[in-house]
């Protein structure tokens, strides 16, 4: 711990944890739709939670994208 986090408050501490936390999501979340070269707006992102963020991630990942087209089940009409 460096010495200014040292001079923090217990909910000082608490808040940069939740900030470095939230900041780490964005950023996994920009990298996601960077490399799948997908728009996104920076701003709309930083109004995000948390939840919300790793939910985006979680769908939009491509590991993500694998488990929702196993679970999706697709009904096609016969040829008869």
């Amino acid at each position: 711990m460096s010495n200014t986090e040292k001079n923090l408050t217990p909910n000082e501490r608490e808040l940069l944890k939740g900030l470095n936390t939230k900041a780490n999501l964005i950023l996994e979340f920009e990298a996601i739709l960077q490399k799948a070269k997908m728009p996104f707006n920076p701003d709309y992102m930083y109004g995000m939670s948390e939840d919300d963020l790793r939910t985006c991630i979680a769908n939009f990942s491509p590991e993500g994208q694998a488990k929702l087209k196993n679970n999706m089940n697709f009904e096609t009409k016969s040829g008869k």
